[in-house]
């Protein structure tokens, strides 16, 4: 696959990374001799670096010693390089807050500063992400090589013959303004989520007549885990959903809804309709007093033998007020404490339901919780839409930026 670059403007010209860039892979010193580990030598790993927005990173999690980088191959490179994951997986990008090293799986580019701004190269790899990975090669995990990134050209604005680093601070300056922009986005919807989560302490759990509530198990509200004989005759051609636990993130998001035919998924799976609770209930969803549980919004569903699924009862629980409820992390951290099996891979036993005790509110007020979610719903639909119109609008900027449409 080759790079593909729109017809620049007058004055840009394309460069090699190897001629604007000092390029230095990285390298992990040997993990059987201690004096080599825990000292005070930043040493990055690829699986420190997000996905999305890094900018600046340098607390690494590990560090070595003096005694690490002298018994290896390790560079330590200054602040200010631009760290690019090279494999498993590429492009991952950030820029260094401070003199540090980093593990193989980055090459690192140490910029000459009169010819390229590394903030500049930094939004040039985010907008060449899905190209980088088109580029690796490997069998068992793709990889680019120093010899790949030497090669590659980044389109520059030129002045009096040299490449002219204020236009390159003025595109990073529009590009850094619309990040921000996207942040702020985020932080709404984290916010949009953190009320939902205080609303139902203030009305269910601070509430001065929780103690006039009846308590009994959670069992006695909810049907757990309902059998597959209750959903009648399904037609073998039918497309139902399909849902593993990687499918339902920490804040109840559902990202991925697989159609299977419902013969491939009737026996040997857990059932599920419209309106269920599911709880994963295996170790690595209840590390930290999180894990994966959502409020189902399709009808007919199969998923992991993994989850738990809790339907409300008519006339005594909601949808949300279970939901809500199972998502405090002291109800999470309890499910955890009462797991069951080998150390290697526990799981919530539905006896946990049993003797998991709670106060059961009227169901006007849960009513009226389930109001106020559906309200804020609708508005996390209008702050998603805008976020994805944000995205596009940050995309199209990146790549007008680097197509010399930005600056003159």
């Amino acid at each position: 696959m080759t790079q593909k670059i729109k017809q620049l403007p007058q004055g840009w010209q394309e460069v090699k990374l190897g001629e604007v860039c000092e390029i230095v892979s990285g390298s992990t010193p040997s993990t059987h001799k201690s004096e080599y580990w825990n000292g005070e030598i930043n040493w990055v790993t690829p699986a420190e670096i997000s996905d999305e927005h890094n900018w600046y990173y340098g607390n690494t999690v590990k560090k070595i010693t003096k005694k690490g980088i002298e018994s290896s191959s390790v560079t330590l490179f200054p602040k200010g390089t631009v760290m690019l994951t090279s494999r498993a997986p590429i492009g991952k990008v950030a820029i260094a807050d401070r003199e540090m090293c980093s593990n193989q799986g980055f090459k690192n580019f140490i910029c000459n500063t009169k010819q390229l701004n590394p903030e500049y190269l930094y939004f040039w790899f985010r907008l060449k992400k899905e190209y980088l990975n088109s580029i690796g090669h490997g069998a068992t995990f793709k990889e680019i090589s120093k010899g790949i990134v030497a090669n590659l050209k980044i389109p520059l604005p030129f002045k009096d013959g040299h490449p002219d680093l204020n236009a390159q601070r003025r595109i990073v300056s529009i590009l850094e303004k619309a990040e921000k922009l996207k942040q702020r986005c985020a932080e709404a919807d984290e916010l949009t989520k953190d009320y939902l989560q205080s609303v139902f302490g203030e009305m269910f759990l601070s509430n001065k007549d929780k103690k006039n509530w009846q308590e009994l198990p959670l069992s006695e509200v909810v049907e757990l885990n309902p059998k597959k004989s209750e959903l009648g005759k399904v037609e073998e051609n039918t497309k139902v959903t399909f849902l593993r636990m990687e499918d339902i993130g920490e804040r109840g998001e559902i990202f991925n809804k697989t159609k299977k035919e419902i013969s491939e998924v009737i026996k040997g799976y857990t059932y599920f309709n419209k309106n269920d609770i599911l709880f994963a209930k295996i170790t690595p969803c209840m590390e930290n007093g999180k894990g994966a549980i959502a409020i189902i919004d399709t009808k007919i569903g199969f998923g992991s033998t993994e989850f738990h699924v809790l339907r409300p009862i008519k006339d005594k629980s909601t949808s949300e007020w279970i939901y809500y409820l199972l998502s405090l992390k002291p109800i999470r951290e309890q499910a955890k404490k009462n797991m069951t099996g080998s150390a290697g891979q526990k799981r919530v036993p539905a006896s946990f339901f049993d003797i998991l005790m709670v106060h059961l509110p009227p169901l006007p007020l849960q009513q009226k919780f389930a109001k106020i979610v559906e309200r804020v719903e609708k508005l996390k639909e209008a702050q998603e839409k805008s976020r994805e119109k944000i995205d596009e609008l940050f995309n199209s900027l990146m790549q007008r930026a680097f197509n010399g449409e930005l600056v003159i």
